[in-house]
């Protein structure tokens, strides 16, 4: 028999799932999981999880619909500034391919000094 595929919520189902447990307090968990279609498992490791999951909702902005990890880059200014560029440049009508973009990961890479 086949297992069932694994599920992975993104952020923004994961706060939802948090507000409807919260709403109901007074129930036990497992009553909360059966009416969302969870295990009680999964209700429980994503609940644990909440304080980590509200810090990262104002982080990813609208994204968070989307995102289904928190994890940040390990090169957030590089990150940062390549959007920026990306940004400008795209506003002026600029073309821009995936040679172009890696050009400019190298340069701003060594202007910040990231090896």
């Amino acid at each position: 028999m086949a297992q069932p595929k694994k599920q992975v919520r993104t952020l923004h189902n994961r706060l939802k799932i948090i507000e409807k447990v919260e709403k109901n307090l007074g129930e036990k968990r497992v009553y909360n999981a059966k009416q969302l279609g969870l295990p009680a498992s999964t209700l429980n490791s994503i609940f644990a999880k909440k304080d980590k999951i509200h810090q990262q909702i104002p982080k990813c902005g609208n994204a968070c619909k989307k995102r289904k990890t928190g994890k940040e880059s390990t090169f957030v200014e590089l990150e940062t500034v390549l959007f920026t560029w990306y940004q400008q440049a795209w506003a002026s009508n600029i073309p821009i391919d995936g040679t172009t973009l890696k050009e400019k990961v190298k340069i701003i890479a060594t202007q910040l000094n990231i090896t």
